[in-house]
Order: structure tokens, then sequence, then C-alpha cells
């Protein structure tokens, strides 16, 4: 038999830690919203996905790192 053992491959756990702030108002016939969103703060490496039936033993794909999220809405009434 070729390759690891049945069910002999595995990941450790992990914990996420993140931030988002945000702050809306209103506007004359509207609102809006600015937020800001940081992702994976500490920069910890992880599995983010895991690839079933795979031959090659590259089982595991990494998720994203540290990073940040800028967004904003405008909303019309």
């Amino acid at each position: 038999m070729f390759g690891p053992r049945v069910n002999s491959v595995f990941a450790g756990g992990y914990a996420l830690f993140g931030v988002s702030a945000g702050y809306a108002g209103n506007l004359r016939h509207g609102s809006w919203n600015a937020f800001v969103r940081v992702n994976n703060l500490f920069n910890r490496h992880y599995v983010g996905s895991v690839i079933v039936n795979d031959s090659n033993s590259r089982y595991f794909e990494t998720a994203a790192p540290f990073n940040i999220l800028v967004g904003g809405e405008l909303t019309f009434h």
C-alpha cells in the first residue's frame, strides 16, 4: 500500500481572532454606513480547506493570512 494509512493524517486545532468597527449616519434622503474589519488578527497559519481523495499527500490548503477589509454603503430612500 502506498501513502499514509487510512485516517492517519490530521490538522491541529486553532482559534482565530478578528476585530471590526463601523459608523453609520443619516442623509437628507437616505443613510450611509462605513466599516473596517481586520481578519486573522495574529496572522495564524491554519487549514482553510481539505482536499478529499488526494493521491499525492497534499490534503490541506492554507487559509487567508492577516487581511483588512474596508467598505461603505449608501442607501437612498
